[in-house]
């Protein structure tokens, strides 16, 4: 039906076609690499346009909302532990694992925060510091106790004093 003739036309159209795709991929790329800097002579449009980027309280208020609760661990050579932090909620948690007989000192560099141990036991570190009498987690809370309303982001320094009991 067919003879010899047409299937070597056909091979040689499929052959043709490639070389044709194939030369179209690179000469498309060579015209881009040309354009490129004819696209780069143009001179530039200044546009008085405001970029609005997150604003520097919105940030610490998303970390601070990340990094509630907290753990404290101390340095093998150190008792006291000083952190910087920020607080975007009404409350935030520290947890601190403490030997028994070891008193517990705490502090906050803002009087609009309230200290407290809420657990295994409660205490108030307004009152003094505190000796540990049970193993396990204890919980250090810092809560907003002030009249007025509450900043969104509230930046503090808290100190944690843990002294083992001496010999």
């Amino acid at each position: 039906m067919f003879d010899k003739g047409y299937g070597i036309m056909v091979q040689s159209c499929k052959f043709c076609a490639v070389i044709s795709a194939l030369s179209v991929v690179l000469l498309t790329a060579c015209n881009q690499d040309k354009a490129e800097p004819q696209a780069s002579n143009v001179p530039e449009q200044t546009t008085n346009q405001t970029i609005v980027n997150t604003t520097p309280i919105a940030e610490r208020k998303a970390n601070a909302q990340d990094n509630c609760p907290r753990l404290v661990q101390k340095k093998v050579d150190s008792n006291q532990v000083l952190r910087q932090d920020s607080m975007a909620g009404n409350t935030c948690d520290y947890f601190i694992y403490p030997y028994i007989g070891d008193t517990i000192q705490a502090s906050i560099s803002d009087d609009r925060i309230r200290l407290s141990l809420v657990r295994p036991d409660t205490h108030d570190f307004a009152n003094g510091s505190f000796v540990v009498t049970k193993n396990g987690r204890h919980v250090i809370r810092l809560e907003y106790d002030a009249f007025g309303r509450r900043p969104a982001v509230m930046d503090y320094t808290i100190e944690i004093d843990i002294i083992p009991p001496s010999p």
